[in-house]
Protein backbone atom coordinates (compact mmCIF):
# COMPACT_ATOMS: atom_id res chain seq x y z
CA UNK A 1 0.00 0.00 0.00
CA UNK A 2 1.43 3.28 -0.86
CA UNK A 3 0.98 6.83 1.14
CA UNK A 4 -2.34 7.97 -0.52
CA UNK A 5 -4.24 5.20 0.88
CA UNK A 6 -2.62 4.54 4.47
CA UNK A 7 -3.13 6.74 7.38
CA UNK A 8 0.38 7.96 7.87
CA UNK A 9 1.22 8.03 4.54
CA UNK A 10 3.53 6.08 4.90
CA UNK A 11 3.88 2.78 2.98
CA UNK A 12 2.29 -0.23 4.18
CA UNK A 13 3.47 -4.15 2.99
CA UNK A 14 1.22 -7.27 3.78
CA UNK A 15 3.14 -10.32 2.75
CA UNK A 16 2.73 -14.30 2.73
CA UNK A 17 4.56 -16.27 0.65
CA UNK A 18 3.56 -19.38 0.42
CA UNK A 19 5.84 -22.86 1.41
CA UNK A 20 6.34 -25.57 2.69
CA UNK A 21 5.82 -26.47 6.33
CA UNK A 22 7.68 -29.76 6.09
CA UNK A 23 11.07 -30.43 4.87
CA UNK A 24 14.53 -28.52 4.05
CA UNK A 25 12.62 -25.30 2.02
CA UNK A 26 11.06 -23.74 4.72
CA UNK A 27 12.07 -19.97 6.28
CA UNK A 28 13.43 -19.24 9.40
CA UNK A 29 13.27 -15.83 10.73
CA UNK A 30 16.44 -14.19 11.33
CA UNK A 31 18.00 -9.93 12.28
CA UNK A 32 21.11 -9.77 10.45
CA UNK A 33 23.08 -6.81 12.16
CA UNK A 34 26.76 -5.69 10.84
CA UNK A 35 27.20 -2.07 11.91
CA UNK A 36 27.72 0.26 9.16
CA UNK A 37 26.89 -2.89 6.77
CA UNK A 38 23.17 -4.60 7.15
CA UNK A 39 20.39 -4.14 9.96
CA UNK A 40 17.53 -5.72 8.30
CA UNK A 41 15.09 -8.49 9.46
CA UNK A 42 12.91 -10.87 8.18
CA UNK A 43 13.05 -14.49 6.66
CA UNK A 44 15.20 -16.92 4.34
CA UNK A 45 15.35 -19.95 3.12
CA UNK A 46 17.60 -22.48 5.73
CA UNK A 47 21.24 -21.30 4.88
CA UNK A 48 20.93 -17.91 3.91
CA UNK A 49 22.58 -15.29 5.43
CA UNK A 50 20.26 -12.47 5.30
CA UNK A 51 16.93 -12.32 4.74
CA UNK A 52 15.62 -12.49 1.56
CA UNK A 53 12.34 -11.13 2.11
CA UNK A 54 11.55 -8.59 5.05
CA UNK A 55 12.13 -5.34 6.52
CA UNK A 56 14.44 -2.36 7.71
CA UNK A 57 14.30 0.96 8.68
CA UNK A 58 13.28 2.38 5.58
CA UNK A 59 11.62 -0.33 3.38
CA UNK A 60 9.78 -3.66 3.46
CA UNK A 61 9.77 -5.91 0.34
CA UNK A 62 8.01 -9.24 -0.04
CA UNK A 63 8.28 -11.97 -2.85
CA UNK A 64 5.61 -14.30 -4.85
CA UNK A 65 6.10 -16.62 -7.56
CA UNK A 66 5.95 -15.31 -10.71
CA UNK A 67 4.35 -16.35 -13.60
CA UNK A 68 7.28 -16.21 -15.95
CA UNK A 69 8.80 -19.26 -17.26
CA UNK A 70 12.54 -19.00 -16.99
CA UNK A 71 13.66 -21.83 -19.69
CA UNK A 72 12.64 -22.28 -23.32
CA UNK A 73 12.90 -25.88 -24.67
CA UNK A 74 14.38 -26.62 -28.45
CA UNK A 75 13.52 -29.25 -30.76
CA UNK A 76 16.11 -30.41 -32.39
CA UNK A 77 16.12 -32.10 -35.94
CA UNK A 78 18.66 -34.84 -35.77
CA UNK A 79 21.87 -36.04 -38.32
CA UNK A 80 19.90 -39.02 -39.97
CA UNK A 81 23.61 -40.68 -40.06
CA UNK A 82 24.21 -39.70 -36.41
CA UNK A 83 22.21 -39.51 -33.68
CA UNK A 84 24.61 -37.16 -31.73
CA UNK A 85 24.63 -34.49 -34.19
CA UNK A 86 22.15 -32.08 -34.68
CA UNK A 87 20.85 -29.75 -38.16
CA UNK A 88 20.89 -25.60 -37.48
CA UNK A 89 19.93 -24.40 -40.81
CA UNK A 90 21.06 -27.34 -42.41
CA UNK A 91 24.15 -28.38 -41.54
CA UNK A 92 24.74 -30.50 -38.69
CA UNK A 93 26.87 -29.89 -35.28
CA UNK A 94 28.48 -32.17 -33.27
CA UNK A 95 26.50 -32.29 -29.72
CA UNK A 96 29.34 -32.12 -26.78
CA UNK A 97 29.87 -34.95 -24.85
CA UNK A 98 30.75 -35.07 -21.12
CA UNK A 99 31.39 -38.06 -19.00
CA UNK A 100 30.57 -37.97 -15.46
CA UNK A 101 31.17 -40.72 -12.38
CA UNK A 102 29.30 -40.42 -9.42
CA UNK A 103 30.34 -42.39 -5.88
CA UNK A 104 28.27 -44.86 -4.87
CA UNK A 105 28.58 -45.98 -0.78
CA UNK A 106 29.82 -49.27 -1.16
CA UNK A 107 32.57 -47.68 -3.12
CA UNK A 108 31.72 -48.28 -6.55
CA UNK A 109 30.67 -45.46 -9.02
CA UNK A 110 28.37 -44.88 -12.00
CA UNK A 111 29.24 -43.26 -14.89
CA UNK A 112 26.95 -41.48 -16.83
CA UNK A 113 27.64 -39.30 -20.20
CA UNK A 114 25.84 -36.39 -20.70
CA UNK A 115 25.35 -34.09 -24.10
CA UNK A 116 24.99 -30.24 -24.83
CA UNK A 117 23.95 -28.21 -27.47
CA UNK A 118 24.22 -24.79 -28.49
CA UNK A 119 20.57 -24.34 -27.02
CA UNK A 120 21.62 -26.16 -24.22
CA UNK A 121 21.50 -29.41 -22.27
CA UNK A 122 19.64 -32.53 -24.01
CA UNK A 123 17.04 -33.92 -22.02
CA UNK A 124 14.29 -36.23 -21.96
CA UNK A 125 11.05 -36.25 -19.99
CA UNK A 126 8.96 -39.36 -21.75
CA UNK A 127 5.46 -38.46 -19.78
CA UNK A 128 6.11 -34.77 -21.71
CA UNK A 129 6.73 -36.64 -25.40
CA UNK A 130 10.16 -35.13 -24.84
CA UNK A 131 12.10 -37.94 -26.49
CA UNK A 132 15.36 -38.92 -27.61
CA UNK A 133 14.79 -40.95 -30.82
CA UNK A 134 16.35 -41.15 -34.24
CA UNK A 135 15.21 -38.06 -36.12
CA UNK A 136 14.86 -35.95 -33.15
CA UNK A 137 15.72 -34.82 -29.81
CA UNK A 138 15.40 -31.88 -26.96
CA UNK A 139 17.64 -29.06 -25.41
CA UNK A 140 16.96 -27.23 -22.49
CA UNK A 141 18.01 -23.43 -22.21
CA UNK A 142 18.07 -22.34 -18.78
CA UNK A 143 17.99 -18.34 -17.71
CA UNK A 144 18.99 -19.17 -14.17
CA UNK A 145 22.24 -21.26 -15.49
CA UNK A 146 25.19 -20.38 -13.81
CA UNK A 147 22.95 -17.52 -11.80
CA UNK A 148 25.44 -16.36 -8.99
CA UNK A 149 24.19 -12.54 -9.23
CA UNK A 150 20.96 -13.00 -6.70
CA UNK A 151 22.54 -13.17 -3.83
CA UNK A 152 24.26 -9.57 -4.36
CA UNK A 153 20.69 -8.37 -5.59
CA UNK A 154 18.93 -9.47 -2.16
CA UNK A 155 22.39 -7.67 -0.47
CA UNK A 156 21.85 -4.33 -1.92
CA UNK A 157 17.33 -5.05 -1.60
CA UNK A 158 18.34 -5.23 2.75
CA UNK A 159 20.44 -2.61 2.14
CA UNK A 160 18.01 0.03 0.19
CA UNK A 161 16.47 3.10 1.86
CA UNK A 162 13.74 3.43 -0.95
CA UNK A 163 11.87 1.57 -3.40
CA UNK A 164 13.87 2.94 -6.23
CA UNK A 165 17.00 1.39 -5.25
CA UNK A 166 15.41 -1.87 -5.08
CA UNK A 167 14.00 -1.38 -8.66
CA UNK A 168 17.58 -0.63 -9.73
CA UNK A 169 18.98 -3.56 -7.86
CA UNK A 170 16.54 -5.88 -9.60
CA UNK A 171 16.54 -4.28 -12.96
CA UNK A 172 20.28 -3.70 -13.43
CA UNK A 173 21.33 -7.60 -12.55
CA UNK A 174 18.50 -9.21 -13.49
CA UNK A 175 19.53 -11.87 -11.13
CA UNK A 176 16.13 -12.43 -9.29
CA UNK A 177 15.53 -16.03 -10.20
CA UNK A 178 11.89 -17.21 -10.16
CA UNK A 179 9.47 -14.20 -7.75
CA UNK A 180 8.07 -11.13 -8.33
CA UNK A 181 9.17 -8.46 -5.93
CA UNK A 182 6.90 -6.00 -4.11
CA UNK A 183 7.69 -3.48 -2.00
CA UNK A 184 6.63 -0.41 0.22
CA UNK A 185 9.01 2.28 1.78
CA UNK A 186 8.77 4.93 4.47
CA UNK A 187 8.21 7.66 1.54
CA UNK A 188 4.84 6.21 0.44
CA UNK A 189 5.83 4.54 -2.52
CA UNK A 190 5.09 1.12 -3.59
CA UNK A 191 6.31 -1.15 -6.05
CA UNK A 192 5.69 -4.16 -8.44
CA UNK A 193 8.79 -5.67 -10.46
CA UNK A 194 8.10 -8.89 -12.54
CA UNK A 195 11.71 -8.52 -13.05
CA UNK A 196 13.44 -11.98 -13.43
CA UNK A 197 16.11 -13.79 -15.45
CA UNK A 198 13.82 -14.41 -18.68
CA UNK A 199 14.84 -15.85 -22.00
CA UNK A 200 14.60 -13.08 -24.23
CA UNK A 201 11.80 -14.22 -26.76
CA UNK A 202 9.19 -12.08 -28.03
CA UNK A 203 5.76 -13.00 -28.84
CA UNK A 204 6.14 -12.86 -32.38
CA UNK A 205 9.61 -15.22 -31.82
CA UNK A 206 7.39 -18.00 -29.87
CA UNK A 207 4.72 -17.85 -32.69
CA UNK A 208 7.61 -18.13 -35.73
CA UNK A 209 9.60 -20.35 -33.85
CA UNK A 210 6.86 -22.88 -32.66
CA UNK A 211 6.71 -26.89 -33.70
CA UNK A 212 4.41 -29.10 -34.73
CA UNK A 213 4.69 -30.11 -30.89
CA UNK A 214 4.65 -26.90 -29.35
CA UNK A 215 1.03 -26.63 -27.97
CA UNK A 216 1.02 -30.15 -26.81
CA UNK A 217 3.50 -28.81 -24.19
CA UNK A 218 2.79 -25.09 -23.86
CA UNK A 219 1.13 -25.67 -20.17
CA UNK A 220 4.55 -26.49 -18.86
CA UNK A 221 6.88 -24.79 -21.04
CA UNK A 222 7.88 -22.54 -24.03
CA UNK A 223 8.77 -25.12 -26.99
CA UNK A 224 11.14 -23.74 -29.76
CA UNK A 225 12.42 -25.18 -33.16
CA UNK A 226 16.26 -25.87 -32.64
CA UNK A 227 16.97 -26.20 -36.53
CA UNK A 228 16.80 -22.45 -37.33
CA UNK A 229 19.42 -20.16 -36.02
CA UNK A 230 17.22 -17.56 -35.86
CA UNK A 231 15.04 -19.10 -32.64
CA UNK A 232 17.67 -18.62 -30.01
CA UNK A 233 17.44 -16.06 -27.81
CA UNK A 234 17.84 -12.63 -28.78
CA UNK A 235 20.54 -10.74 -27.48
CA UNK A 236 20.54 -6.85 -26.64
CA UNK A 237 22.86 -3.99 -25.46
CA UNK A 238 23.17 -3.32 -21.67
CA UNK A 239 22.08 -7.19 -19.59
CA UNK A 240 23.28 -8.46 -17.43
CA UNK A 241 23.82 -12.20 -19.28
CA UNK A 242 23.42 -12.26 -23.06
CA UNK A 243 20.09 -13.58 -24.31
CA UNK A 244 17.97 -12.51 -20.95
CA UNK A 245 15.04 -10.21 -21.28
CA UNK A 246 16.19 -6.67 -20.67
CA UNK A 247 13.97 -5.12 -17.40
CA UNK A 248 12.51 -2.30 -20.28
CA UNK A 249 10.81 -5.14 -21.67
CA UNK A 250 9.15 -7.04 -18.39
CA UNK A 251 6.56 -6.08 -16.12
CA UNK A 252 6.86 -2.70 -13.32
CA UNK A 253 4.26 -0.90 -11.08
CA UNK A 254 5.46 1.53 -9.27
CA UNK A 255 2.14 3.37 -7.59
CA UNK A 256 1.00 5.62 -4.80
CA UNK A 257 -2.05 3.65 -4.13
CA UNK A 258 -1.58 0.01 -4.03
CA UNK A 259 0.27 -2.81 -5.92
CA UNK A 260 -0.52 -6.69 -5.38
CA UNK A 261 0.08 -10.22 -6.59
CA UNK A 262 -1.16 -13.25 -5.59
CA UNK A 263 0.93 -15.60 -8.21
CA UNK A 264 -1.14 -14.62 -11.34
CA UNK A 265 0.59 -13.25 -14.19
CA UNK A 266 1.93 -9.32 -14.41
CA UNK A 267 -1.11 -8.59 -16.88
CA UNK A 268 -3.12 -7.24 -12.86
CA UNK A 269 -0.79 -5.55 -10.37
CA UNK A 270 -3.83 -3.04 -9.72
CA UNK A 271 -6.80 -3.62 -11.67
CA UNK A 272 -7.33 -0.18 -12.51
CA UNK A 273 -4.73 0.16 -15.00
CA UNK A 274 -4.03 -3.53 -16.40
CA UNK A 275 -0.49 -3.51 -17.67
CA UNK A 276 -0.25 -4.11 -21.81
CA UNK A 277 0.63 -7.52 -22.82
CA UNK A 278 3.93 -8.58 -22.92
CA UNK A 279 5.61 -11.68 -24.81
CA UNK A 280 3.94 -15.05 -23.44
CA UNK A 281 7.07 -16.02 -21.49
CA UNK A 282 6.21 -13.65 -18.90
CA UNK A 283 2.82 -15.18 -18.75
CA UNK A 284 -0.49 -15.20 -19.62
CA UNK A 285 -2.52 -11.48 -20.04
CA UNK A 286 -6.22 -10.58 -20.56
CA UNK A 287 -6.99 -14.01 -19.39
CA UNK A 288 -8.98 -15.46 -16.23
CA UNK A 289 -7.50 -15.41 -13.26
CA UNK A 290 -7.52 -17.32 -10.25
CA UNK A 291 -10.26 -16.76 -7.42
CA UNK A 292 -7.67 -15.89 -5.04
CA UNK A 293 -6.42 -13.39 -6.99
CA UNK A 294 -9.99 -12.48 -7.77
CA UNK A 295 -10.72 -12.18 -3.91
CA UNK A 296 -6.97 -10.07 -3.41
CA UNK A 297 -8.50 -7.45 -5.61
CA UNK A 298 -11.75 -6.88 -4.06
CA UNK A 299 -10.97 -7.57 -0.62
CA UNK A 300 -8.18 -4.62 -0.98
CA UNK A 301 -10.46 -2.26 -2.97
CA UNK A 302 -13.18 -2.83 -0.01
CA UNK A 303 -10.35 -2.31 2.38
CA UNK A 304 -9.55 1.26 1.01
CA UNK A 305 -13.28 2.04 0.56
CA UNK A 306 -13.39 1.93 4.67
CA UNK A 307 -11.09 4.47 4.89
CA UNK A 308 -7.33 5.00 5.69
CA UNK A 309 -5.68 1.65 5.61
CA UNK A 310 -3.65 0.91 8.59
CA UNK A 311 -1.41 -2.18 10.34
CA UNK A 312 -4.81 -3.79 12.46
CA UNK A 313 -7.35 -3.24 9.54
CA UNK A 314 -4.87 -4.95 6.74
CA UNK A 315 -4.13 -7.68 9.38
CA UNK A 316 -7.46 -8.46 9.47
CA UNK A 317 -8.27 -8.86 6.08
CA UNK A 318 -4.95 -11.14 5.97
CA UNK A 319 -6.83 -13.55 8.29
CA UNK A 320 -10.50 -12.83 7.37
CA UNK A 321 -10.43 -16.86 5.68
CA UNK A 322 -13.08 -15.77 3.26
CA UNK A 323 -14.04 -17.90 0.57
CA UNK A 324 -15.34 -16.34 -2.12
CA UNK A 325 -16.06 -19.75 -3.58
CA UNK A 326 -18.25 -19.44 -0.96
CA UNK A 327 -19.74 -16.24 -1.42
CA UNK A 328 -20.39 -17.09 -5.61
CA UNK A 329 -21.83 -20.52 -4.84
CA UNK A 330 -22.94 -21.41 -1.62
CA UNK A 331 -26.74 -19.60 -1.54
CA UNK A 332 -27.67 -20.71 -4.90
CA UNK A 333 -26.11 -24.35 -3.68
CA UNK A 334 -28.15 -24.23 -1.04
CA UNK A 335 -31.44 -23.32 -2.59
CA UNK A 336 -31.05 -26.24 -4.96
CA UNK A 337 -30.37 -29.10 -2.21
CA UNK A 338 -33.21 -27.10 -0.30
CA UNK A 339 -35.80 -30.85 -0.04
CA UNK A 340 -33.51 -32.99 -1.81
CA UNK A 341 -33.77 -36.53 0.68
CA UNK A 342 -30.76 -37.86 -0.59
CA UNK A 343 -28.53 -34.53 0.24
CA UNK A 344 -30.40 -33.73 2.90
CA UNK A 345 -28.00 -33.89 5.80
CA UNK A 346 -25.07 -32.88 3.83
CA UNK A 347 -27.44 -29.67 2.97
CA UNK A 348 -28.15 -28.83 6.68
CA UNK A 349 -24.20 -28.82 7.35
CA UNK A 350 -23.84 -26.59 4.58
CA UNK A 351 -26.57 -24.03 6.38
CA UNK A 352 -24.70 -24.18 9.84
CA UNK A 353 -21.44 -22.92 7.18
CA UNK A 354 -20.66 -19.42 8.06
CA UNK A 355 -18.43 -19.06 4.75
CA UNK A 356 -14.71 -18.75 5.83
CA UNK A 357 -12.18 -21.02 7.19
CA UNK A 358 -12.16 -19.93 10.72
CA UNK A 359 -11.50 -22.81 13.38
CA UNK A 360 -14.64 -22.65 14.47
CA UNK A 361 -16.44 -22.74 11.02
CA UNK A 362 -18.43 -25.97 10.42
CA UNK A 363 -19.14 -27.60 7.53
CA UNK A 364 -16.42 -25.97 5.81
CA UNK A 365 -14.42 -29.28 4.85
CA UNK A 366 -17.78 -30.36 3.20
CA UNK A 367 -17.48 -27.26 0.81
CA UNK A 368 -14.40 -27.57 0.25
CA UNK A 369 -14.65 -31.21 -1.01
CA UNK A 370 -17.65 -30.07 -2.99
CA UNK A 371 -15.17 -27.33 -4.42
CA UNK A 372 -12.72 -29.20 -5.70
CA UNK A 373 -15.36 -31.36 -7.56
CA UNK A 374 -17.69 -29.08 -8.79
CA UNK A 375 -15.15 -26.05 -10.13
CA UNK A 376 -14.16 -27.98 -13.05
CA UNK A 377 -17.72 -28.96 -13.95
CA UNK A 378 -18.49 -27.32 -17.35
CA UNK A 379 -21.13 -24.40 -17.52
CA UNK A 380 -21.58 -23.64 -13.57
CA UNK A 381 -21.08 -19.66 -14.74
CA UNK A 382 -23.60 -18.03 -16.63
CA UNK A 383 -21.77 -15.51 -17.11
CA UNK A 384 -18.46 -15.62 -18.70
CA UNK A 385 -15.11 -14.01 -18.07
CA UNK A 386 -14.90 -10.54 -19.47
CA UNK A 387 -11.55 -8.83 -20.14
CA UNK A 388 -13.16 -6.11 -19.22
CA UNK A 389 -14.11 -7.12 -15.84
CA UNK A 390 -11.76 -9.83 -14.72
CA UNK A 391 -12.33 -9.64 -10.96
CA UNK A 392 -16.21 -9.95 -11.46
CA UNK A 393 -16.17 -13.35 -14.26
CA UNK A 394 -17.34 -15.74 -14.63
CA UNK A 395 -19.66 -15.43 -12.44
CA UNK A 396 -23.75 -16.38 -11.51
CA UNK A 397 -23.51 -19.76 -10.30
CA UNK A 398 -26.09 -22.31 -12.51
CA UNK A 399 -28.21 -24.57 -10.55
CA UNK A 400 -30.85 -25.53 -13.20
CA UNK A 401 -30.90 -28.12 -16.43
CA UNK A 402 -28.48 -30.77 -16.36
CA UNK A 403 -26.03 -28.65 -14.19
CA UNK A 404 -28.43 -29.17 -11.11
CA UNK A 405 -28.50 -32.72 -11.22
CA UNK A 406 -24.18 -32.82 -11.66
CA UNK A 407 -24.29 -30.56 -8.34
CA UNK A 408 -26.45 -32.66 -6.09
CA UNK A 409 -24.14 -35.55 -7.28
CA UNK A 410 -20.99 -33.65 -6.78
CA UNK A 411 -22.61 -32.57 -3.82
CA UNK A 412 -23.84 -36.53 -2.49
CA UNK A 413 -19.88 -37.58 -2.78
CA UNK A 414 -18.33 -34.94 -1.28
CA UNK A 415 -20.59 -35.76 2.07
CA UNK A 416 -19.62 -39.08 1.02
CA UNK A 417 -15.77 -38.60 1.36
CA UNK A 418 -15.88 -36.92 4.45
CA UNK A 419 -17.68 -39.48 5.87
CA UNK A 420 -15.29 -42.27 5.15
CA UNK A 421 -12.96 -40.00 6.48
CA UNK A 422 -14.95 -40.24 9.81
CA UNK A 423 -15.24 -37.15 10.32
CA UNK A 424 -19.13 -35.13 10.84
CA UNK A 425 -20.45 -33.10 7.93
CA UNK A 426 -20.27 -29.94 10.51
CA UNK A 427 -17.50 -30.65 11.97
CA UNK A 428 -15.13 -27.86 13.47
CA UNK A 429 -12.57 -26.48 10.77
CA UNK A 430 -10.21 -26.44 13.20
CA UNK A 431 -10.91 -30.21 14.21
CA UNK A 432 -10.11 -30.82 10.42
CA UNK A 433 -7.36 -29.28 9.95
CA UNK A 434 -4.41 -29.61 13.09
CA UNK A 435 -0.53 -29.41 12.58
CA UNK A 436 0.21 -32.53 14.95
CA UNK A 437 3.13 -31.78 16.95
CA UNK A 438 3.74 -34.93 19.39
CA UNK A 439 0.38 -35.85 20.95
CA UNK A 440 -1.01 -32.88 20.14
CA UNK A 441 -3.34 -31.50 17.33
CA UNK A 442 -2.95 -27.71 16.88
CA UNK A 443 -5.80 -26.12 14.97
CA UNK A 444 -5.08 -23.95 11.60
CA UNK A 445 -6.98 -21.65 10.21
CA UNK A 446 -7.39 -20.78 6.46
CA UNK A 447 -7.99 -22.84 3.34
CA UNK A 448 -7.23 -23.63 0.01
CA UNK A 449 -6.38 -20.91 -2.39
CA UNK A 450 -8.80 -22.59 -5.13
CA UNK A 451 -11.06 -21.73 -2.56
CA UNK A 452 -10.62 -18.09 -2.84
CA UNK A 453 -8.98 -17.86 0.69
CA UNK A 454 -5.99 -15.39 1.07
CA UNK A 455 -4.20 -17.30 4.21
CA UNK A 456 -3.68 -20.15 1.71
CA UNK A 457 -3.20 -24.11 3.51
CA UNK A 458 -2.89 -27.06 1.21
CA UNK A 459 -3.50 -30.02 3.27
CA UNK A 460 -2.58 -33.41 3.04
CA UNK A 461 -5.15 -36.68 4.33
CA UNK A 462 -4.07 -37.13 7.87
CA UNK A 463 -6.22 -39.42 10.55
CA UNK A 464 -9.32 -37.81 11.53
CA UNK A 465 -9.01 -35.05 8.92
CA UNK A 466 -5.90 -33.15 6.82
CA UNK A 467 -2.63 -31.66 7.86
CA UNK A 468 -0.81 -28.62 6.24
CA UNK A 469 2.17 -28.94 3.93
CA UNK A 470 2.44 -25.80 1.98
CA UNK A 471 0.63 -22.54 2.39
CA UNK A 472 0.94 -19.64 4.59
CA UNK A 473 4.76 -18.81 5.83
CA UNK A 474 6.44 -15.92 6.84
CA UNK A 475 3.57 -13.52 7.65
CA UNK A 476 4.42 -9.97 7.57
CA UNK A 477 2.67 -6.53 8.23
CA UNK A 478 5.40 -3.60 7.87
CA UNK A 479 4.99 -0.07 8.28
CA UNK A 480 7.13 3.05 9.35
CA UNK A 481 7.21 5.20 12.13
CA UNK A 482 9.85 8.05 12.95
CA UNK A 483 11.80 5.68 14.61
CA UNK A 484 12.18 2.67 12.00
CA UNK A 485 10.14 -0.36 11.14
CA UNK A 486 6.53 -1.05 12.58
CA UNK A 487 6.24 -5.08 12.05
CA UNK A 488 4.11 -7.91 13.13
CA UNK A 489 5.95 -11.26 11.73
CA UNK A 490 4.63 -14.68 12.95
CA UNK A 491 6.87 -17.68 11.40
CA UNK A 492 5.41 -21.59 11.18
CA UNK A 493 7.60 -23.89 13.53
CA UNK A 494 8.71 -27.72 13.70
Amino acid sequence: FGGDVTADGKGLLVGNPHFPWHGPSRFWEMHVTIPGKIDAAGAGIAGTPFPTLGFNRDIAWTHTVTAARHFTLYQLALDPTDPTSYLVDGKPEKMIAKTISVPLPDGKSVERTLYSTRFGSIVTMPQAMVNWTDKMAFAVRDANRGNQRAVGTWLKIARARNVGEIRDAVTTSLAIPWVNTIAADRHGDALHADVTAVPNISAEKVKACATPLSPAVARAAVLLDGSKSACAWDEVAGTAVPGLMPAKDQAIYQRRDYVANMNDSYWLSNPRVPHVPLSPILGAAQQQVSLRTRSGFIETDALIAGGKVDHQRVQAMAFANKSLAADLALKPLLALCAGKAEVAEACAALGKWDGRFENDSRGAWLFDRFWMKARNLPGIWAVPFDVKDPLHTPRDFVTTGDTAAKLIETLKAAAGEVAKAGVALDARWGDVQYAPRGNERIPVHGGDGQLGVLNVQMSDPAPGGVSPRHGSSYVQVVGFDAEGPVADTVTPTV
